[in-house]
């Protein structure tokens, strides 16, 4: 019995993407992907933040970052802010911001 769970949770993780599973269970509930929920939706932070950032790492780099630490002076989304308020300090630590900010770099939303 053991071993065909195993096998199950193995195979979710060998079909799924880390950054998506991290993004539905972290991220989702305030940024929808196409619509924003209480913040900006993922494809409206993708837009913005490769206006400003063509690089992966640049892109990822920044995002990690600034969600470890808020400011508003250094916001990208100043508008967003306005409407939906800073978004809290979360905690996340940088494997799980950097599964994230590559999941956004990378989804076609």
């Amino acid at each position: 019995m053991r071993i065909i769970l195993l096998l199950s949770f193995f195979t979710l993780f060998s079909y799924a993407n880390m950054g998506e599973i991290l993004y539905q269970g972290n991220c989702h509930t305030c940024h929808g992907y196409d619509k924003a929920n209480s913040a900006p939706s993922a494809k409206a932070i993708q837009q913005r933040y490769k206006e400003v950032f063509e690089e992966k790492e640049a892109f990822i780099d920044f995002m990690r970052e600034w969600i470890k630490l808020p400011k508003e002076e250094s916001a990208l989304m100043p508008d967003e802010i306005r409407k939906h308020g800073l978004m809290p300090i979360l905690g996340y630590d940088d494997f799980t911001l950097n599964e994230v900010g590559n999941y956004l770099f990378e989804t076609e939303f």
